[in-house]
């Protein structure tokens, strides 16, 4: 007796080591001390940013356009103290937002002062 089974499976395969490498660029006019990016329970964490320039690549399991994200910047100062400033950002839900999930992306932190305050902006490339 022959018994043939033929199995069909259509979709796509995520593979197990799914990652995504991330770096920081520091696209603004102060130094980035901490930035950092927290996925469910854990954090990746990013410092000493100079101004334009990049940080090292990271490996996260994922990344979306808009993640939780802190961030730490130093505002130097001649002849007083150093400025510190953090920023949390928490997004409400991840609904239209892109997932990443594979390949290489960049993030451009950009920082700049506007009336006694300082506006940090972040975007993924």
């Amino acid at each position: 007796m022959l018994i043939g089974l033929s199995f069909a499976s259509y979709g796509q395969v995520t593979p197990l080591t799914a990652s995504v490498s991330v770096r920081i660029h520091n696209n603004g006019r102060f130094y980035i001390k901490q930035y950092s990016i927290i996925i469910g329970k854990e954090k990746y964490s990013f410092e000493d940013i100079p101004k334009g320039k990049y940080s090292d690549f990271k490996k996260l399991p994922y990344l979306y356009s808009t993640n939780w994200t802190e961030v730490q910047v130093i505002r130097k100062r001649f002849l007083q103290y150093d400025e510190w400033i953090k920023q949390i950002a928490i997004p409400i839900d991840h609904t239209g937002d892109k997932k990443i999930e594979t390949g290489a992306t960049t993030i451009e932190v950009s920082t700049k002062r506007k009336h006694r305050s300082l506006e940090i902006e972040s975007e993924v490339k």
